[in-house]
């Protein structure tokens, strides 16, 4: 959680308003709870329809949920791309409009 937070800063700070449902979701599901969990998942999946381009921040290999949100990105079309910090911040998307980017 530490981190995806720093990393919604990171995004923030470089202009683009993050969409972190693993830091949202937590704050009102309970993650133990299998049917919540399954609602969080699925709000995840739903809010990339109001995405341009997905960013992703691993550190290894994708859990099960980040998985499938990169698939569903991937199935609509949606650019998919590594997050590498740079001195200029996340690069534009294709549509050059930074206000809609997920951030997974």
């Amino acid at each position: 959680m530490a981190w995806a937070r720093q990393m919604a800063r990171q995004a923030w700070d470089d202009g683009y308003w993050p969409i972190v449902p693993h830091l949202y979701a937590p704050q009102f599901l309970d993650d133990a709870d299998p049917v919540e969990r399954a609602w969080g998942l699925q709000w995840g999946l739903d809010l990339l329809d109001r995405c341009v381009v997905m960013y992703v921040w691993a550190g290894g290999p994708p859990s099960a949920g980040m998985a499938a949100e990169i698939a569903s990105a991937q199935q609509q079309g949606l650019p998919v791309r590594p997050w590498i910090p740079t001195e200029g911040g996340l690069p534009d998307v294709s549509t050059g409009n930074n206000d809609d980017a997920a951030i997974g």
